[in-house]
C-alpha cells in the first residue's frame, strides 16, 4: 500500500514521485496506490488518475523512444555549450511533440539517471498489474482537517536552525503543530468514522 497526501493543486511533483517508484511498483506482485485528498482540493482526483495513466500506463513505442533521445541530447547539448536551441525542422517536429508534462519530468529524470530513465516509459507492467487487478489506483477524499500538520510535510526546504540559534533570536513558534479550532459545522462523529475507516483499509 502507497499513500500519496496531496496538499496544493495538481503539479508536476506527483508525477516525479511515479517516475522514481514506478520500478517499484512493477515489480511487486500485488500493490495499491492510495491518492488522499481534503475535501478542497477533490475536484482535482481525475487530474491525478490521468497523471497515473501517462506516466506509467502508455508505454512508448521504440521510435518515439528513438526520437525522444536524439531531442532530449540536443537540449542537453544546448545548455552545456550555451548556444540557441536547434532550428531545424526535426527539432521543432520534435519540440511539438513532446510537449506534454510527462516529457518535462521525464527529461529532468533522464539528465540524472541517463539511459534507465527510459526503462519504466517502455514496460507494460503496469498495464498488466491493472488489467488483472494486481494493481489498483484508489482516491480518498479525507473528512478531517489536516493543515496543522503542513509544517511537517512542507516542501519549501529551509535552512536548518540549531535550537540555541533560535532561543537567541526569540523564536516563539510552538514546537509542536496544532489543529486548528473545531469548526462548528463540522460533523464530528462523521470525521471520527472516516478517520478510523481509512486507518482500517491502510
Amino acid at each position: 500500500m502507497f499513500l500519496y497526501l496531496e496538499t496544493t493543486p495538481f503539479d508536476d511533483d506527483f508525477r516525479a514521485v511515479l517516475q522514481r517508484y514506478g520500478d517499484l511498483l512493477g515489480a511487486l506482485p500485488r500493490w495499491t496506490v492510495r491518492l488522499l485528498f481534503p475535501r478542497q482540493l477533490g475536484g482535482g482526483m481525475g487530474a491525478y488518475q490521468v497523471a497515473f495513466r501517462d506516466e506509467l500506463a502508455t508505454p512508448l513505442s521504440p521510435t518515439i523512444l528513438d526520437e525522444l533521445r536524439w531531442y532530449f541530447a540536443q537540449l542537453r547539448l544546448a545548455v552545456t555549450n550555451r548556444t540557441r536551441l536547434p532550428a531545424d525542422a526535426r527539432f521543432r517536429r520534435d519540440q511539438r511533440a513532446f510537449t506534454a508534462p510527462r516529457f518535462r519530468v521525464l527529461y529532468q529524470r533522464w539528465l540524472t539517471d541517463g539511459e534507465t530513465a527510459f526503462d519504466l516509459v517502455r514496460s507494460r507492467a503496469i498495464i498488466e498489474a491493472l488489467a488483472d487487478e494486481t494493481g489498483r489506483v484508489e482516491n480518498e477524499v479525507l473528512l478531517i482537517p489536516y493543515r496543522h500538520l503542513s509544517p511537517l510535510a512542507n516542501r519549501v526546504r529551509s535552512v536548518p536552525q540549531g535550537v540555541e540559534e533560535g532561543a537567541a533570536r526569540g523564536d516563539a513558534r510552538s514546537a509542536h503543530p496544532q489543529p486548528p479550532p473545531l469548526d462548528s459545522t463540522e460533523d464530528i462523529s462523521g470525521c471520527a468514522r472516516d478517520w478510523y475507516r481509512l486507518i482500517g483499509r491502510v
